[in-house]
């Protein structure tokens, strides 16, 4: 962890602290596979489909066969047929399929879904006690910023363990809710307990792309008005890139300007080296397309904890948390 006298941390948490102050909502946190793989162990992009690859006994070449050809969703299209095909060799057995999913609507990817989603059921804890322990103090200040809405692109259910008292909003639903309403889960690329709502495919995506101008108006308007703190996202992903591409065309800024409610947590490997690194930066430039670039504050470090706790501490996140144990207590004396 940066000591409190780290030159990157007083910055960070002196700007956290003034960004907080300047906003009247709570924050927003923008959740990507790296908390998953963080917390959870969880595979990335090729990871996954490389595990699907495996034990799939219709699938015939490894990952790196369909990678000289495809990209990832590209590749999870090749892999529909195949996870078809064993499904119907499993017929009759239901070794590896349930009864029930031959029967359901759906279209042909219907098994494909179905093994991702059995796979990060299993990652996904049952309750909060499931958590990881090395990671108990970090999800502990995690889950006390008490954030207006957590907005996510993972399908497990870790946020809903670390937030147990947020709505769940799956998909398009997104759009149906009250920006102003606080407390909501919003998983865009779906979630396990829907196994058709998995943004997975490259169909999925390119369907994803015409819907997600609702989305994305939902979002942007978040990104505008409410402290954002960016976790589990790198600077070249396309989902966060996409966003600030569509914010900037929204208002428009210069490269040499920083959008200064926007936060993007970086982890860096090593702690030893991180304190002892004095030009850590403190913005990202990010290339949003159309030569065109957006720059957003920078938050370096190993331990999330401090960051964690530096957004918790803004008067927003404060009557948020009140309002919610207001709500618990006439829940239990009513």
């Amino acid at each position: 962890m940066l000591s409190e006298d780290s030159q990157h941390r007083i910055w960070a948490e002196d700007t956290i602290s003034d960004c907080l102050d300047r906003h009247e909502y709570a924050p927003i946190i923008f959740v990507g596979s790296g908390i998953s793989r963080r917390y959870l162990g969880a595979p990335s992009w090729r990871e996954l489909l490389s595990e699907l690859a495996t034990i799939c006994p219709e699938i015939e070449y490894p990952i790196e066969y369909y990678e000289e050809e495809y990209t990832n969703p590209q590749i999870a299209t090749q892999f529909i047929n195949a996870f078809r095909d064993w499904a119907w060799e499993d017929h009759g057995q239901f070794e590896h399929f349930p009864r029930e999913l031959y029967d359901r609507d759906g279209s042909p990817d219907k098994y494909l879904k179905y093994k991702v989603a059995e796979f990060f059921r299993k990652l996904s804890p049952d309750s909060p006690d499931d958590l990881p322990d090395d990671f108990q103090e970090e999800i502990k200040a995690l889950r006390q910023i008490s954030p207006h809405a957590v907005v996510t692109t993972n399908y497990d259910q870790l946020l809903e363990n670390i937030y147990p008292g947020f709505e769940t909003m799956v998909g398009q639903d997104i759009y149906k809710k009250d920006r102003k309403k606080v407390g909501d889960l919003f998983k865009i690329h779906g979630c396990v307990t829907q196994e058709d709502s998995l943004i997975l495919t490259k169909s999925d995506y390119d369907d994803f792309e015409k819907q997600k101008k609702y989305i994305s108006a939902k979002l942007l308007t978040y990104f505008s008005e409410h402290p954002v703190l960016i976790l589990g996202h790198s600077a070249s992903d396309d989902n966060i890139q996409r966003l600030l591409s569509e914010l900037d065309r929204m208002i428009p800024t210069d490269e040499t300007d920083l959008i200064p409610n926007i936060f993007l947590l970086n982890y860096e490997d090593g702690a030893e080296k991180l304190e002892g690194d004095p030009n850590l930066s403190r913005d990202e430039l990010i290339d949003v397309g159309d030569e065109r670039r957006v720059r957003v504050n920078a938050v370096h470090a190993h331990s999330f904890k401090w960051v964690y706790d530096a957004f918790g501490q803004g008067e927003a996140s404060t009557k948020f948390k009140l309002s919610r144990y207001e709500s618990s207590l006439t829940k239990y004396t009513t």
